[in-house]
């Protein structure tokens, strides 16, 4: 086409960085594609383009836009599906497996379908300090709904020793867990938990993002 390589060259890097930083931000879809296409105009007017060759980094940079926005989305597909494959692997031990501690269950779960943050299972106290980083995991803002696959958590000392409880959601309000009053995994509405001397626990909820 003529195009000189450096005008190219610029239009492909100044797109590409804009695209994932926008995707960063949480621009997605044609917005990304949008912020791409324009900054792929911008790379070539920088390095020296004339009209034809903006004309053509903006091509680019949609293209490069269009490239990033299908990845994300295969990336956050699979992201979905591992939540989906934990709640099913979760409820499948209901009633049917023992459990002495809910950390342990969870673990395994996370284990099992190559989710967990440690190798170590945290505590259920730990679990409920959003302070403490999990990697491929993050706190759930306030105002956002618990999903299937997600994780429950809250901070309580019970006069067993115990320092939390936690489980992993099946719904927006039913949590599969172990540790219970029953030594099999048990699945229960969360807002019906009460623990010892409280009848409100401080819930904290994950959701899985990737490793």
């Amino acid at each position: 086409r003529g195009v000189d390589f450096w005008q190219g060259a610029a239009a492909g890097f100044v797109s590409s960085f804009a695209g994932s930083a926008a995707q960063g931000v949480g621009i997605h879809g044609w917005g990304m594609v949008g912020i791409s296409a324009a900054s792929g105009g911008v790379g070539a007017a920088i390095a020296g383009g004339k009209a034809e060759e903006i004309l053509f980094g903006m091509v680019q940079g949609a293209m490069v836009g269009v490239l990033n926005h299908m990845q994300g989305e295969i990336i956050e597909k699979r992201i979905e599906q591992k939540r989906l494959d934990l709640a099913r692997s979760a409820a499948q031990r209901w009633d049917v497996v023992k459990y002495k501690h809910c950390n342990e269950f969870v673990q395994d779960m996370m284990i099992e379908n190559e989710m967990n943050p440690t190798d170590k299972a945290l505590l259920a106290r730990e679990w409920g300090d959003i302070k403490q980083v999990k990697s491929g995991w993050r706190p759930l803002q306030a105002g956002e709904t618990p999903e299937r696959g997600d994780i429950a958590a809250a901070k309580y000392r019970f006069d067993s020793g115990a320092t939390g409880h936690m489980g992993i959601m099946l719904t927006s309000e039913r949590i599969c867990y172990a540790g219970g009053s029953s030594p099999y995994v048990s699945v229960s509405n969360i807002n019906t938990i009460k623990f010892e001397n409280t009848n409100k626990p401080n819930w904290v909820y994950y959701r899985y993002i990737g490793n």
